[in-house]
């Protein structure tokens, strides 16, 4: 039986299972680029992201570049405008945070 819940207030965390980069080629080799083959990344859908940057800055954490926009004729997020950057979590993993607007 299934039990019914009343006044129900949830987050939903919306993950892909996978991105697979048609170009350019990535190195099969664990470690590299972004785009290379296998785990390669955790991406994090954030709000704000220039103010959570810059909070994150201030806590020295290292970016690998600014804030980019995702061009349009790469990717196409049901037309919404992807903007991204990438870090590095404590353990040394590739961190990318995005915002879709």
């Amino acid at each position: 039986m299934i039990q019914r819940l009343d006044h129900v207030n949830i987050v939903v965390a919306d993950m892909e299972a996978m991105i697979r980069y048609r170009s350019p080629p990535g190195p099969a080799a664990a470690g590299g680029p972004p785009n290379a083959t296998g785990i390669r990344h955790i991406a994090l859908r954030v709000r704000d992201i220039d103010r959570l940057v810059s909070a994150m800055a201030a806590g020295d954490v290292a970016f690998f570049s600014p804030v980019q926009e995702v061009p349009g004729s790469q990717v196409d997020y049901a037309h919404e405008r992807k903007r991204l950057v990438y870090c590095r979590d404590p353990e040394g993993n590739l961190l990318e945070l995005c915002e879709f607007s």
